[in-house]
């Protein structure tokens, strides 16, 4: 793993896919200059505070992890444009989403959340919600109506033009 970090201390980019981690290796928020950062199949239950100090992450893969929260110090990465979640256990997000201004991709699908935070209309860089196959009913009042989202099946709160695809 260390010839990994040395990569990505170069590179900006570093892929920890199915290592089984557990936690996260400290020496990941030693980066400073991480753009990048996949940890796709990895065994991960909860996320440190320490991701916050990641502050040129622009892409994050959290796919496939058994995460039922994100920390709130997800919320200070600035330059984040792609947060993917999918098949987690995820139940909530953090409430200050919207603090992610450039978040251009937001890839949700397989949780179990029941809604999403209304501060999410704030991410005006927003084009693309993947919320498939949790029980959201309803989106935020203020989510912004050029970007396309992607549900299991309509919530009833939803105006149709909103998806790119007939639902279920």
């Amino acid at each position: 793993m260390s010839k990994r970090v040395e990569r990505a201390e170069k590179t900006g980019v570093i892929a920890l896919r199915d290592e089984g981690l557990t936690e996260l290796p400290l020496k990941l928020f030693q980066i400073k200059s991480l753009r990048v950062c996949d940890l796709t199949n990895n065994k991960l239950k909860k996320l440190p505070a320490s991701l916050g100090r990641l502050s040129m992450l622009t892409t994050l893969t959290l796919d496939s992890n058994h995460l039922k929260a994100l920390p709130d110090e997800l919320c200070t990465l600035g330059r984040l444009e792609v947060l993917s979640c999918g098949h987690n256990a995820l139940l909530s997000l953090p409430e200050n989403l919207g603090a992610l201004t450039k978040l251009k991709k937001l890839l949700l699908s397989a949780n179990s959340l029941a809604a999403l935070p209304e501060s999410l209309g704030l991410c005006s860089a927003l084009t693309m919600i993947d919320a498939s196959h949790n029980r959201l009913t309803a989106l935020p009042a203020r989510t912004a109506t050029a970007c396309t989202l992607h549900c299991h099946r309509k919530p009833a709160a939803l105006p149709l033009h909103l998806f790119c695809h007939r639902m279920h």
